[in-house]
């Protein structure tokens, strides 16, 4: 512990420092709000700490302090909390402004602030529950992933965090429908978008991976990066940067493991072989998985990429008649089958509708996905025994995988 001569030697400016969060000893947490923790030795009264707020507020753009309710406390006589918020019109920002150095006010020592953490979280002490889920005849996608249809989704609702996220590679997502409320959302693109750039299809495909009501898996963070902004084409560059943003977003995450949805394809070539391959690979060597779509062109998913890969889960698409949808692709690429013909989803702007396609199926496996990864852990191949383990037989004898919660609930 520094003694109190020491903390307040400081340059006639007072020392530079980032107020960078940092998670608090690996406590489960979320990025909506900043825990600052200030010494009493070099703040002596609330004002001082009122002070030292306003200064920062001057230095960081993206934040606010709320004084609508109290935020400063102080803890058995030794240290000051001090609450920071996101600054409403700067939201964009996420706090990334606090990366930047500051020089500290009224000559003050970098150690005068203790630390700087992301709000740490505590829990209800359950291991979390079983949940129904009422759902109508335009839901009947999200019916039947629990393997029944009776009009409800039988869930396992987790209640504290597992470490799971979501990467969807698409078209642009409207993160701000009600859907995605409670989630951390990441845009992992930085560039400038095309004007061409389109939000429909992939507001839908993470709707039905992750949306609050029309998605298979509840509460899990999104991440997404527009690989398709030339309408409905995309252009093998910002493919190219979706898989590699994303790679690198796992490697620098390896607490944290993801699942992309990639409702993208085409034919099948040497050049683009090579490079899904390489993508699946590094992608199961982060310790992540991937679902990708059949193809819509009623032929062999195999000639089509990459729905080829063994580093992929291949999705096919049935329909509510528990049919082969009329466009899917079939054959010895398809690893599973999942509904996907007019399947109801969140739109961009606030919007519902239904869409068809392998876009739709792979989304609603995907999904799938992400709950049985939350539950325990696997390597693709056991991943893809499990989810023809826990499968329900379609008219045409193939394996459609639904989740089944026996052992959780």
């Amino acid at each position: 512990m520094l003694a109190v001569a020491t903390v307040l030697l400081a340059l006639a400016n007072g020392d530079s420092r980032t107020f960078t969060p940092q998670v608090l000893d690996v406590r489960d947490h979320h990025k909506e709000r900043v825990w600052v923790l200030l010494s009493s030795k070099c703040f002596e009264a609330e004002d001082d700490v009122h002070n030292f707020k306003d200064s920062l507020l001057d230095s960081y753009s993206c934040i606010d302090y709320n004084d609508e309710r109290p935020k400063i406390y102080k803890h058995a006589g030794k240290s000051w909390s001090l609450w920071l918020e996101k600054n409403e019109f700067q939201k964009d920002q996420k706090f990334e402004c606090l990366n930047k150095n500051v020089t500290l006010p009224n000559k003050l020592a970098s150690e005068c602030v203790e630390g700087v953490y992301w709000e740490p979280l505590e829990h209800i002490m359950q291991t979390g529950s079983c949940q129904d889920q009422g759902v109508g005849a335009n839901l009947w996608s999200l019916d039947l992933m629990d393997g029944t249809q009776n009009s409800l989704y039988k869930y396992f609702a987790y209640s504290t965090s597992t470490s799971v996220e979501a990467i969807v590679l698409d078209t642009a997502v409207d993160t701000t429908h009600v859907e995605f409320s409670g989630l951390t959302t990441r845009n992992l693109f930085t560039g400038t978008p095309e004007p061409t750039m389109s939000y429909d299809h992939g507001t839908h495909v993470a709707g039905t991976m992750v949306g609050y009501g029309v998605g298979a898996a509840k509460d899990t963070d999104l991440n997404w990066y527009p690989v398709c902004q030339l309408g409905n084409s995309c252009a093998w560059s910002d493919i190219e940067g979706g898989y590699e943003t994303a790679i690198s977003h796992m490697q620098s995450n390896t607490n944290t493991k993801y699942v992309i949805n990639y409702s993208v394809g085409g034919s099948r070539t040497s050049s683009n072989e090579q490079a899904y391959n390489n993508w699946g690979l590094r992608i199961e060597n982060a310790g992540s998985f991937w679902a990708t779509s059949a193809g819509n062109s009623a032929a062999n998913a195999c000639n089509f990429a990459p729905a080829f890969t063994v580093y992929a889960v291949t999705v096919a698409a049935y329909n509510s008649g528990l049919n082969p949808a009329w466009f899917t692709n079939t054959g010895a690429c398809v690893d599973i089958w999942g509904a996907g013909e007019q399947v109801y989803s969140c739109l961009p702007a606030g919007g519902y509708g239904v869409m068809s396609g392998t876009s739709m199926s792979s989304p609603n496996i995907a999904g799938l996905m992400i709950n049985l990864i939350k539950a325990d852990d696997y390597t693709l191949p056991q991943l893809k025994t499990k989810l023809l383990s826990d499968s329900f037989t379609l008219n045409n004898g193939q394996s459609a995988a639904f989740w089944n919660t026996d052992a959780l609930c």
